[in-house]
This record gives C-alpha cells, structure tokens and sequence, in this order.
C-alpha cells in the first residue's frame, strides 16, 4: 500500500499520484518487511514510521480481514532474556489499559528469528505533530480538548502503574 505524503491516506501500491489531491505516491520497495507475513496470521502492508525501539507498520491480520498496527522491535535492542521479558510485562500491562483514548494491543511475541513485535489497533489519521505542522499554532480551548483526553489516558495508564516512555506529538 502507498501512503499519499499529503493526506494520509492509504491507497493500492498500483497507483502511482494520489486520486483524492494529485500528489505523487511513494513507492517503498527497500523494506524487506512491506509484504511479508508475521507468524503466519499478519500480513505487513505499509511503513508509518520509526523510532528509537523499532518501527510501525499498517498490516492485516489475514484471518479476521482486519487493519492493524504492528511494532517490530529492533533485532539488535534484544540482547539478553531480560529484555524480551521487560517487553512481555509491559505488552500485558497495555493490553488491559482498556481506555477510549489508548490503542488497544491485541497481540504480541517473538519471531523465529528473535523479532519482538506488537499488535494494536489501527488508528487512520493524522498526528499531533502533523496537525502541528500544517495548521500552526492553535487557540487555547483547542489545545484544551486535545489535551483532556491525554491526560485522561496518561492516568489510567498510572493507575495501572505504566509509564509512557515515549510522550511526543508524533505518538498522539
């Protein structure tokens, strides 16, 4: 699937300029993960982005022909046993968050070859950070109902004893 730069949205990896805006449509064909399949139930689609962990994927959990988020944690990050049991405790811990304003994590584990990985709800839209960039500075009762919920889900999250240890506009 290509993701259209300017307005986010999803389009088959056949079409070359966005249908909705005209835009040209990147073609990722240096992924090696775009296109391949996840223990045999998740097929990786799209990149969406990256970070210190590892990256995120648009996928499709084949059976259930339903669009998810897939976290593949970076290979070289899992160095000891420590690690993959750090990430299962807090895979649990987010997967019983059960808050409006969190994404929901269905699934987790380790590849065969040693790839931790997340799945959550696929959530289509733009980022604060984007939303940053294109639109500027906002009014006050703007940044007031952008931050309620935030800060509705950051106390659930506490009051279940997890900490979000990457808070930024591209993560909301």
């Amino acid at each position: 699937m290509a993701l259209c730069p300017t307005c986010k949205i999803f389009y088959d990896p056949a079409l070359r300029i966005c249908p909705k805006d005209g835009t040209p449509l990147p073609a990722d064909t240096t992924d090696p993960n775009i296109g391949s399949m996840l223990e045999g139930k998740y097929r990786i689609d799209a990149f969406i982005s990256s970070g210190g962990m590892g990256s995120v994927y648009r996928g499709m959990h084949v059976m259930l022909d339903k669009t998810v988020a897939i976290k593949l944690i970076r290979k070289e990050l899992v160095t000891t046993p420590d690690i993959g049991a750090r990430f299962q405790r807090e895979a649990r811990a987010a997967s019983n968050l059960g808050h409006p304003n969190i994404a929901s994590v269905s699934d987790f584990g380790q590849t065969g070859e040693g790839t931790l990985y997340l799945v959550m709800e696929f959530i289509n839209g733009a980022s604060l950070r984007e939303i940053i960039q294109r639109e500027g500075p906002m009014p006050p009762d703007r940044i007031v109902a952008i931050l309620q919920p935030i800060a509705s889900a950051l106390a659930r999250a506490h009051r279940h004893h997890v900490i979000h240890r990457d808070l930024k506009p591209h993560n909301i």
